[in-house]
């Protein structure tokens, strides 16, 4: 995984955080504390070569400096959002199974690249128009059910 691919999931969720991100709220779907997790995941401990990333939670806090409920809740928040998918990595002590780290892989949001950047230009008569990009109904759509998993309601 070289840095530019790992710099484009950045961007996309930081794009999905800014759309998802209702007026006078203080976080869209992801949050600050997600934001910063993925870019810690990413940066911090992805093997470069192999792509590999299997952080403990202790690993995580140490450097985000983040509660570890609250970087549970955030890896909660980035796998609904489909930027990771986590496996979990068990041990056998005698006859119990515990948790050792997880392991994330990392995914990119294709349906986020989908818009047109360009609004449409208005003429000095015409009545000025709502600019809705092409494809805007797919993200809203998939923003929409992602904001339900969530608990968030989506205003317009």
């Amino acid at each position: 995984m070289d840095r530019n691919l790992r710099c484009k999931i950045i961007s996309q969720a930081e794009l999905v955080e800014r759309k998802t991100k209702a007026k006078g709220k203080q976080a869209g779907v992801l949050g600050q504390s997600g934001l910063r997790v993925l870019r810690s995941l990413l940066f911090d401990f992805t093997n470069a070569a192999t792509g590999r990333c299997f952080p403990s939670y202790q690993a995580i806090r140490m450097k985000t400096g983040l509660a570890t409920s609250t970087i549970g809740k955030a890896l909660r928040r980035l796998e609904a959002a489909g930027f990771i998918v986590t496996t979990r990595r068990m041990a056998r002590i005698g006859r119990r199974w515990i948790r050792r780290t997880n392991c994330y892989a990392f995914r990119l949001i294709e349906l986020v690249t989908n818009f047109v950047s360009e609004p449409p230009k208005i003429l000095k008569n015409q009545r000025r128009a709502t600019f809705r990009p092409a494809g805007i109904e797919q993200l809203g759509a998939a923003l929409a059910s992602l904001g339900a998993k969530l608990g968030f309601t989506m205003t317009k």
